[in-house]
């Protein structure tokens, strides 16, 4: 059987204002009532929101200025084209995709469409 402390020495502490009793997460004061606690519970929510926001935004952040995310047709991390290079897997010949969605032949110094060899 479990021992029980004697009731003096539990008395004594919710006479000190002391006495606490515990959820899943946090300790809650007993004389909280339940809208107090809700608004503590809305305030944190609020602070966790806040802060997992916080580094979604750092990390997209991040990801943009990787040198990864570049293509051939940028000038730099900093300095993009907004022009997307596709290959045509079929023939090999390269175009150029605008933002807007249009496309147009890569072309050379001489005008010629540029393909990368044989058909795949």
């Amino acid at each position: 059987m479990a021992k029980v402390p004697p009731p003096g020495d539990m008395f004594d502490a919710i006479d000190k204002g002391s006495a606490t009793r515990s959820t899943r997460q946090s300790t809650v004061p007993i004389g909280m009532t339940n809208e107090k606690l809700y608004e503590k519970f809305k305030e944190d929510l609020r602070g966790y929101v806040l802060k997992v926001l916080g580094i979604a935004i750092f990390l997209m952040l991040l990801y943009s200025v990787m040198p990864f995310t570049t293509d051939i047709t940028d000038g730099g991390v900093f300095s993009r084209s907004g022009v997307h290079l596709r290959i045509d897997h079929g023939t090999g010949c390269h175009y150029l995709e605008g933002a807007g969605g249009g496309m147009i032949q890569r072309v050379d110094k001489e005008g010629n469409h540029i393909c990368s060899g044989e058909p795949n």
